[in-house]
């Protein structure tokens, strides 16, 4: 492939990226066609596939450039340090992503888990992208529960402090939310005790 071609791919990727977040963010998974996508970035439906290989990878591809990725730590998870660089590194993200992002990632989130196999299916996508990259810091029982439960705390943080601006949360330090949180993140990466044997496993439905 001649260096022109390359950069003229290396363009239209990016526009379809653009496109397809600005859509899922406003329309969900399940709304937003190929076609559409192709229309917002002005080219040919048929180049999705060719780069990106259908819809649900090219959601994936936007969420995973919405929700950076969890990087390989070193800190010994025993002692709190592990705990105290998760959050800090939540903190630190957040400074460096304005009210606008962070409206788009809940949005490209909530919109596309919606009721339904197409909703199942997404919400399977989210688990695996979000989820399951915090079981890295998580061995033993209930690891992808708890790994879950890490996920929660962290986007949580940023959703309910960042963007919602709870009071009490937005108008705490740093240096607060750290000293509060971190035994928090340490109990879920290193729980004092593991769930009874034979107590309730499955949340009751309605």
């Amino acid at each position: 492939m001649s260096e022109i071609k390359k950069r003229n791919a290396a363009k239209t990727k990016a526009a379809i990226l653009r496109a397809a977040a600005i859509l899922f963010a406003k329309q969900g998974y399940q709304e937003t066609t190929v076609r559409a996508i192709a229309a917002e970035a002005g080219c040919n439906p048929a180049l999705i596939s060719r780069y990106f290989d259908g819809k649900a990878s090219l959601y994936a591809m936007v969420v995973g450039e919405k929700m950076p990725g969890h990087r390989t730590m070193t800190s010994d998870v025993r002692t709190g340090a592990r705990a105290r660089e998760l959050v800090q590194r939540q903190l630190d993200l957040a400074h460096r992503i304005s009210y606008e992002e962070h409206r788009d990632r809940v949005s490209i989130l909530l919109r596309s888990a919606g009721p339904g196999a197409s909703g199942e299916a997404i919400r399977q996508l989210l688990d695996q992208l979000l989820a399951a990259p915090f079981g890295q810091h998580v061995d033993g029982p209930d690891a992808g529960l708890r790994a879950s439960l890490l996920f929660v705390q962290l986007f949580g943080l940023s959703l309910l402090r960042d963007m919602v601006g709870l009071p009490q949360l937005a108008e705490a330090s740093d240096a607060e939310i750290l000293w509060y949180l971190t035994p928090a993140i340490h109990q879920i990466l290193v729980p004092a005790r593991s769930y009874p044997a034979g107590a309730a496993r499955k949340r009751p439905r309605p």
